[in-house]
C-alpha cells in the first residue's frame, strides 16, 4: 500500500510540474489581474491578483481587492475581500465599493490626522456603516457576506484593521520577539489575528449574544457559530453581511494595529484564507523574499503557488479515497467516488503585496 501512495505522489508531482510550465508560459492561470473593474486602481508599488477557485460547489469567484494609490495625500489602501454564500460576490462588492468611496472622498481629511486614534475611529466607523448598508437586503445577506483584511499607510504609518481569517503579514529584519522567520535575514511578522469562534474574546461575545460554538453534526472540521441546527455554520467570527449570524454575535468592528515603517520594513503581503489554508505566514515571506521574479509579478506567482498546493493537496485525497476504496463492489465505488468528487473544490485565492517606501 506504502509503495502504491508513494508512486501515486511521483505521478502526481510530475503533472504539477507540466502545470507549472505551461502557467510560466502564459498558457493557463490568468486569473483577473487585469480585470476592467481594477484597472483604475494602478500602483507602481502595490500589486495584486485572484486565481478564482474550482470545484462543483464553486459557482463563481467571491474574492475581490482594493488598491488605492494617492501619493498627494500621502495616503495608500490596499484590501482584499473575501466573500462567503449565495450571494459572496455581491457582499464582497459592496464593501469594496463602499470602502473605497470613503477613503478617497476622506484622503484630505486623513492626511491631517496625527492622532492615530481618531483615524482607528475613522477605520472603525467605515466598516460599521458598511454593515449598515447590508440591512438594506436582509433576504440576499441572511446568510451571506465578506471577510476583509486591509492596509492604509499614512506617511510612514500603517494601520491594519482586519474582519475575519484574512491575513497580513509584515516582511522585516527587525529582531521581533513574535516574528517567524521568513529566511536568514528576514522575519514574518503577522500584523493580525484571525477572528476563529474559539478566540476568547469572540467566543465571550458570541456565547453572551446567545450563540453557540461546535464543529459540524460529526465533531469535525473547524469551530463554527450557530443559532440552531439549520445554521448560520459560520467559521468566523467577524464579518460584514451575514445579518442572521449577526443577531448572535458575530462583529462587524474591525481589529486595528498600528505600525510604524522604518528602513528594516520590506512589505506588507495580504491574502484571503485561500492563500493562508496552504502556505504559513514564513513561507509567503520567505517566497516572495528569495524569488527573482519582477515585484510587480509576485503576487500572480505567489497566488499560483498556492493554487499548485491547493491541487496538489486534492489529488493526494483523492488517490487515498481511490486506495481506500479497493475490494469494494463497482457500483458503490462509483457512489463512493462520485461524492468525494461532488465535494472536492479549491478556495479562491487574492494576493496583494504593498512594497514599504517613504511617502512623506
Amino acid at each position: 500500500m506504502l509503495g502504491r501512495i508513494c508512486q501515486a505522489l511521483l505521478s502526481i508531482c510530475k503533472k504539477q510540474d507540466k502545470r507549472k510550465k505551461k502557467r510560466a508560459k502564459g498558457k493557463e492561470g490568468k486569473g483577473d489581474q487585469e480585470s476592467e473593474e481594477l484597472k483604475k486602481n494602478q500602483s507602481n508599488s502595490i500589486f495584486g491578483y485572484t486565481e478564482p477557485g474550482a470545484g462543483k460547489k464553486k459557482f463563481e469567484c467571491q474574492d475581490t481587492y482594493s488598491i488605492i494609490d494617492l501619493p498627494e495625500d500621502h495616503l495608500r489602501y490596499y484590501a482584499v475581500y473575501d466573500g462567503h454564500g449565495n450571494v459572496g460576490r455581491q457582499a464582497s462588492l459592496l464593501a469594496r465599493d463602499y470602502v473605497e468611496e470613503q477613503i478617497r472622498k476622506n484622503s484630505k481629511k486623513l492626511r491631517k490626522m496625527k492622532d492615530k486614534e481618531m483615524v482607528k475611529k475613522f477605520l472603525t466607523n467605515t466598516y460599521v456603516n458598511c454593515q449598515k448598508r447590508y440591512k438594506k437586503n436582509q433576504q440576499d445577506y441572511w446568510q451571506s457576506g465578506t471577510c476583509c483584511i486591509a492596509i492604509l499607510q499614512l506617511e510612514n504609518r500603517i494601520y491594519t484593521a482586519n474582519i475575519g481569517d484574512s491575513r497580513a503579514v509584515l516582511c522585516t529584519s527587525r529582531q521581533l520577539t513574535h516574528a517567524k522567520k521568513g529566511g536568514a535575514e528576514i522575519c514574518a511578522f503577522e500584523l493580525s489575528t484571525d477572528h476563529k469562534p474559539n478566540r476568547q474574546i469572540e467566543k465571550e461575545r458570541i456565547i453572551k449574544a446567545g450563540g453557540k460554538i461546535d464543529r459540524d453534526e460529526k465533531s469535525q472540521g473547524p469551530y463554527r457559530i450557530w443559532a440552531d441546527d439549520e445554521g448560520p455554520g459560520l467559521a468566523v467570527a467577524r464579518t460584514l453581511g451575514d445579518l442572521h449570524g449577526h443577531k448572535i454575535g458575530i462583529a462587524s468592528e474591525p481589529e486595528i494595529e498600528v505600525w510604524d515603517v522604518d528602513v528594516n520594513d520590506v512589505f506588507v503581503v495580504i491574502g484571503s484564507d485561500g492563500v493562508w489554508d496552504v502556505i504559513s505566514s514564513a513561507e509567503a515571506v520567505g517566497f516572495i523574499s528569495k524569488n527573482p521574479e519582477d515585484p510587480s509579478q509576485m503576487a500572480r506567482i505567489l497566488a499560483n503557488e498556492a493554487r499548485e498546493r491547493w491541487d496538489l493537496f486534492n489529488e493526494i485525497n483523492r488517490t487515498k479515497k481511490k486506495l481506500s476504496l479497493e475490494g469494494m463492489d463497482e457500483v458503490r465505488k462509483k457512489a463512493s467516488l462520485q461524492k468525494f468528487e461532488d465535494n472536492i473544490m479549491r478556495d479562491d485565492i487574492t494576493v496583494v503585496i504593498g512594497y514599504l517606501q517613504s511617502i512623506q
